[in-house]
């Protein structure tokens, strides 16, 4: 495997705009912690990843064509119901760029094999136990957001059928809750948070108390 010109690189969050992690309450934690020292154990795929696979498949035009008809501010759950099965099969049957493809792979060698492919600020999210199964992770994220209770959600909160890119995390699939990490952060942080670690201690996760 050839060298990406991409990187996405373990344990740090440095790759990442302010916007994107400002926007995004454990990314802010993460942040803090990680400025502070702590160790964190995961990889953020930043939002431009996402940004870039809607733009080099045209998705926001051809997904918004799945929709004809729909008021946006009195939406008709037929419509989206009807339109779901269409828009899921849309964004799976499209692929990233084969160097995004290379920098994903390269970062989740530093990860071990199982990991937890997720949004920030999700409680929970989809296993992995390797490098493909993590990728196609990725995907169903996306495809998630076109399923019909989001996109009710989406309607109800913006009026607009687009959605902004996010980042995921992908962080190991050991991760447990740990009191003594919570505490310590969430004194260094001002509020209190609950904080996951992996098998040796490494910070994986914060999650607002």
């Amino acid at each position: 495997m050839h060298r990406s010109p991409l990187a996405y690189p373990v344990g740090t969050l440095r790759h990442l705009t302010a916007a994107e992690v400002e926007a995004a309450p454990e990314l802010a934690a993460l942040a803090r912690l990680t400025e502070a020292g702590w160790r964190w154990r995961g990889v953020a795929l930043p939002a431009s990843l996402e940004e870039g696979f809607y733009r080099l498949n045209n998705l926001p035009r051809r997904l918004a064509a799945l929709y004809a008809g729909l008021d946006p501010r009195d939406p008709d759950e037929d419509i989206v119901e009807e339109a779901e099965e269409e828009a899921l099969a849309l964004v799976g049957q499209h692929y990233l760029l084969d160097e995004t493809v290379d920098a994903i792979y390269e970062a989740l060698s530093g990860l071990p094999a199982a990991v937890t492919v997720r949004r920030p600020d999700a409680g929970a999210g989809l296993g992995a136990d390797h490098p493909r199964a993590a990728l196609l992770a990725v995907k169903h994220l996306m495809q998630a957001d076109w399923r019909v209770d989001a996109v009710l959600d989406r309607l109800s909160l913006t009026a607009s059928l687009a959605l902004d890119a996010r980042p995921v995390l992908v962080t190991p699939a050991d991760e447990r809750d740990s009191e003594a990490a919570s505490r310590r952060a969430s004194e260094l942080l001002g509020s209190a948070v609950r904080v996951l670690v992996d098998a040796h201690g490494d910070l994986t996760g914060v999650r607002l108390a």
